[in-house]
């Protein structure tokens, strides 16, 4: 097996024993998420439920690799695209000859993903919500088990299936929102595949090997921002000596190995990701209470229980803001991220009205709802605090 499978594979299996083994939310570590919840948190330091800071993290690692590499997460480490390229193998291995799309053709098909993107990041910024759920072919296996998976999602992996069978790749080419978002990238990539015209014969067969149909045989250089680099082009080429396609760095500097280049990189930039997620804290709920800030301010840091996505945090905010003897009055801000367990929470506050003591009752104390006229008790929880006297806990 090609060491760029092993990549596939390797990243496929550890979404998937993610997923159905340990029962955690894979979507926290998906790129694309970070592109969907970008324009809500800058606008309201909100993020959409299920997402966390670590889709910033994987959403920056992924485009620093395309930057350098092109599209190498695409050919090495995308779960739908390690399914992609296994089918097409399977294709292969059975002789069955998949449909080739004319490149004309091609060309105005891969403008759809530009729509879809389009189509994805005005409605979910716009409703809040992560509205391709429902179609989405990686949630059928990224929500499997979940309250939110739907019938339809598991029929759109069901063609993305079928259709990868028939032909090479064509929800990578054609229809994958993320891919749009790294074209734009892929366009100033420092490293391309450069092919010597005089030692090249023509015969194509590199073309033909191209999982994403990139002409490379009609090319000096392969700038289409389709390449993820996956060298097949390089390793099936028959000339041995003199060989006419190579990868360079800033077109000069031959790279004589690329793909152990990139197998190297790969786990380093996964290291870096890791390590950043853990080191650097975003929160991913911030919420200002619309009121002048005094020049004072004092900070409250705290760990709190039932702040599991951005309703509850918005509830959180109901308790802060509540209308009885227990409203925190003046102006304060709120940092956290909503997570099942104890999260972390940070709240900046006016000392002159307002003291820590009192910011622990306004969380904790049940709340009388006039409209509904009944108690409702809080569902939050301040670690190390209780309303119990000592003789009671």
């Amino acid at each position: 097996m090609k060491t760029r499978h092993l990549f596939l594979l390797a990243f496929l299996s550890l979404t998937l024993i993610s997923v159905f083994v340990l029962h955690r939310n894979a979507e926290a570590w998906c790129p694309m998420g970070g592109v969907e919840c970008l324009y809500g948190y800058v606008s309201n330091g909100t993020m959409i439920c299920s997402l966390a800071a670590t889709n910033f993290f994987a959403l920056i690692a992924v485009l620093l690799m395309t930057i350098i590499f092109k599209r190498v997460f695409c050919g090495y480490v995308c779960p739908l695209g390690a399914i992609s390229e296994f089918l097409r193998a399977a294709a292969k291995k059975i002789g069955f000859k998949q449909f080739q799309i004319p490149a004309s053709i091609d060309k105005k098909l891969s403008l759809l993903k530009y729509v879809v993107l389009a189509v994805i990041l005005f409605f979910t910024w716009k409703l809040s919500t992560l509205v391709v759920r429902d179609v989405d072919p990686c949630f059928a296996i990224l929500g499997f088990g979940s309250e939110e998976e739907t019938k339809w999602a598991y029929l759109a992996f069901s063609v993305f299936v079928i259709g990868a069978f028939f032909i090479s790749m064509p929800f990578c080419r054609w229809l994958c929102p993320f891919a749009a978002v790294m074209n734009i990238f892929s366009k100033f990539s420092f490293a391309k595949i450069f092919r010597n015209t005089e030692s090249c014969t023509d015969c194509k067969i590199c073309s033909k090997s191209c999982p994403m149909a990139i002409e490379v045989h009609s090319v000096k250089s392969v700038t289409s921002t389709n390449c993820i680099s996956c060298m097949e082009c390089i390793d099936s080429c028959p000339v041995k000596k003199d060989k006419p396609l190579s990868w360079k760095l800033f077109g000069k500097f031959n790279i004589p190995k690329p793909k152990t280049t990139i197998a190297v990189a790969i786990p380093l930039f996964v290291v870096i990701l890791i390590l950043a997620s853990g080191l650097i804290y975003i929160p991913t709920f911030i919420y200002e209470k619309n009121e002048p800030a005094p020049e004072s301010l004092q900070s409250f840091n705290f760990e709190v229980k039932g702040i599991t996505c951005a309703g509850s945090a918005k509830l959180f905010v109901f308790f802060m803001e509540r209308e009885d003897l227990y409203q925190i009055p003046g102006y304060f801000k709120i940092y956290t991220s909503p997570a099942a367990g104890f999260v972390n929470a940070k709240i900046n506050y006016d000392p002159q009205k307002i003291d820590e003591e009192s910011i622990r009752q306004a969380i904790v104390q049940p709340y009388y709802d006039e409209d509904e006229t009944r108690w409702r008790n809080s569902p939050f929880e301040i670690k190390g605090y209780s309303l119990l006297p000592d003789e009671l806990k």
